[in-house]
């Protein structure tokens, strides 16, 4: 959620660049980390795993 609301608004008042891209990015990636941190574990590598996933589409889709 956190993700779309910062893409949303740094759009809304174009000032959406490649730096404040990367930046919302890598938190996005942060906050699944910390969200698999929370994970049993026998369920971390997989959620670390569907983590980077994400953020790998992210970052390829991401001007869209």
């Amino acid at each position: 959620v956190r993700h779309d609301f910062g893409y949303r608004n740094w759009k809304k008042y174009r000032a959406f660049t490649r730096s404040v891209r990367s930046t919302i990015d890598k938190r996005f990636l942060g906050d699944m980390k910390a969200h698999c941190a929370t994970r049993s574990i026998w369920l971390q590598n997989s959620c670390y795993e569907t983590a980077y996933r994400y953020y790998a589409g992210v970052r390829a889709l991401g001007w869209i």
